[in-house]
């Protein structure tokens, strides 16, 4: 039997309650660790923290470390706010492809703010599948929860900053893919799926998605702007039954401008590209303003009634129009 020269008869042990000690010395506390669900014995088993300071995301006001509080900085895992974040950007989640990192290692550095939630609370991870075999990005039950007029209660509304601005950037393309819209159930109400293009807060954004239509199936697409909803567009589309439907939103920064169109893919046949009225004007701080840039992210919302649903993308990228 070997024993080590500093042994003193004593059998280590940890009572993994909670406290300000640190019992598996792995840099948390054990009430950091049990807040997060972490073993507060196992060295091996820590928190998410972004920026490494020792405390988890969940217990650290400003996760970037940027000076800015998680609750008002849209992308809260990136230092930069996405100046250092310039077209092409894409996110495709296939497996053997680089680390995008981010949010669960995502690509996305934070959610639709709406100034009084933290992001870590805006969306639960467990009833999220990203990469893997499919390498698609799925949201397995969208709530009944929604960024539109004064709820701004919207949860995976998750998304990453471009640096857009006229001066450094021509006209560009947003695009995602949804895969396989409403499979195997009967769509209701609003529950939609798509992306958007804004400021990154919950007042201030165009959104395209693919939406039940009131049941029916479609297409919509809206503005909001300080709160208050305009240009609203709808196309009809038979829903379910595309395997899937590639979304664009044409953004012009100079012009401050966005132009929405798609295409629906049916039993291996791709439509063509279509478009949904003319270019919406959109206030051009969306692309100029600071400290932060220009957001991009994923939609999945339903105003309710309704049951939650699965929403599931194929890629989202930012490409030179």
């Amino acid at each position: 039997m070997f024993e080590p020269n500093d042994y003193g008869g004593a059998t280590p042990s940890c009572t993994g309650a909670s406290g300000p000690v640190d019992e598996d010395g792995d840099g948390f506390t054990n009430t950091d660790e049990i807040a997060n669900g972490t073993d507060p014995c196992s060295a091996g088993d820590i928190p998410p923290d972004a920026d490494g300071d020792g405390i988890s995301d969940r217990a650290d006001a400003d996760d970037d470390d940027d000076g800015v509080p998680d609750v008002t900085d849209p992308f809260a895992v990136d230092p930069n706010d996405g100046n250092q974040t310039v077209i092409p950007v894409r996110y495709s989640w296939d497996p053997g492809a680089p680390s995008p990192g981010g949010i669960l290692d995502s690509g996305f550095t934070g959610l639709m703010i709406n100034r009084t939630t933290n992001y870590a609370a805006m969306f639960d991870g467990s009833k999220l599948a990203i990469g893997g075999a499919p390498g698609l990005f799925s949201v397995e039950q969208v709530p009944a929860n929604t960024a539109q007029g004064p709820r701004n209660d919207q949860r995976y509304g998750f998304q990453f900053g471009v640096n857009a601005r006229p001066q450094f950037s021509a006209r560009f393309v947003v695009h995602t893919a949804i895969v396989a819209p409403f499979a195997g159930m009967t769509p209701e109400n609003d529950q939609q799926m798509g992306m958007f293009v804004g400021s990154g807060d919950q007042d201030n954004y165009v959104k395209l998605v693919v939406a039940a239509n009131g049941g029916g199936g479609g297409l919509k697409f809206a503005k909001e702007v300080g709160g208050s909803l305009s240009a609203q567009r709808a196309r009809s589309v038979p829903m379910p039954g595309p395997s899937r439907v590639d979304l664009y939103l044409t953004v012009d920064p100079a012009a401050a401008t966005i132009q929405p169109s798609y295409t629906v893919t049916t039993n291996g046949v791709t439509s063509a590209r279509k478009t949904m009225g003319t270019p919406v004007a959109v206030p051009k701080i969306w692309f100029t303003g600071r400290p932060t840039r220009t957001a991009v992210g994923l939609s999945s919302t339903s105003k309710g009634p309704g049951p939650p649903f699965s929403a599931v993308w194929d890629l989202i990228e930012v490409v030179p129009a």
